[in-house]
């Protein structure tokens, strides 16, 4: 019994390390090496790659949308492991521990956009705090209705 126990407690460790460390990676993407200007250097090419003949007016719209994109993916991320970690600490019900892991990407998010809005290479807006939540939202939301056996990832109601 001690040994899982054990076992457990490092499966709590290990899940809010995974979530401090994907914090600390999404807080570096929001600092000032990743502006528009930044990304656009690495992004830009890609897309012409892939989108050969995009007028510039397309360019700019592919690489907003992958930018706004990857704001939903890592605050999906984010709050999937946010949901693990707590249901692994605490052992609350899936739908408590959904509404608390957004309220935690939340928590994440207003303080990003808000550093953004005050940079002088980003521009933090509310509405990539809504994205971000949205993001959080929709992969918790999915985690409630997943099959059984996928649910056991994140600990089961029994």
């Amino acid at each position: 019994m001690e040994r899982v126990r054990q076992s457990m407690r490092g499966e709590v460790v290990l899940a809010w390390c995974a979530l401090a460390i994907w914090a600390a990676v999404i807080w570096a993407l929001g600092g000032e090496n990743f502006g528009t200007d930044s990304t656009s250097r690495f992004l830009r090419p890609l897309i012409e790659w892939f989108l050969p003949g995009l007028s510039a007016a397309g360019l700019d719209l592919a690489h907003l949308s992958i930018r706004k994109g990857f704001h939903a993916f890592e605050y999906g991320l984010f709050g999937l492991l946010a949901l693990r970690a707590l249901r692994l600490t605490w052992r609350m019900p899936l739908a408590r521990a959904a509404f608390i892991a957004v309220g935690v990407a939340l928590a994440l998010a207003a303080p990003d956009e808000a550093r953004q809005a005050v940079s002088e290479t980003r521009s933090g807006a509310w509405t990539d705090v809504l994205l971000d939540v949205a993001g959080a939202s929709a992969t918790v939301a999915v985690a409630r209705v997943l099959p059984s056996r996928a649910k056991g990832f994140f600990v089961s109601d029994g």
